[in-house]
């Protein structure tokens, strides 16, 4: 993605947080990278940091900045994927609208991070490249080797 991005910073050793600035509120990001059961897997999940110091993956920021806030997500894989090349990383969205729009926002990126990056895709076939036109139940993004 070639978009503006927000800085961002690593605030542990799995977790990036970075600012949703809009023209009425701003919000406080966090992208987790959490371990799977499986060696080098790791989930990742989106959550806006609540005024009480909770995380929300439910809550809609509405700051008018959907593509730069993908784009900061999509950087902020790039750079953990570039910690260690064996690392994969899973996600969907935890509805079936953002899940969507996950799936638009690959298809539309998908020759540029094929450069880099193995795009796989969970569905009834099993673990299969991404396509575009396909649905899928999970994503999954990985270093090519």
């Amino acid at each position: 993605m070639n978009e503006d991005i927000y800085e961002y910073s690593l605030s542990k050793s799995y977790e990036y947080e970075f600012l949703s600035i809009g023209k009425e509120k701003n919000v406080r990001k966090l992208v987790a990278f959490t371990e799977t059961g499986s060696e080098n897997v790791f989930n990742l999940a989106l959550f806006d940091i609540l005024d009480s110091g909770e995380c929300s993956n439910i809550t809609e920021t509405r700051n008018q900045d959907m593509i730069t806030v993908l784009a900061t997500m999509f950087r902020i894989v790039a750079n953990f994927l570039e910690r260690d090349k064996d690392y994969s990383v899973v996600f969907r969205g935890n509805d079936s609208r953002r899940h969507r729009l996950y799936r638009i926002a690959i298809s539309r990126e998908l020759q540029q991070l094929s450069e880099k990056y193995v795009i796989l895709g969970i569905n009834e076939k099993g673990i299969v490249h991404f396509q575009k036109d396909e649905c899928y139940e999970l994503y999954i993004i990985t270093n090519k080797l």
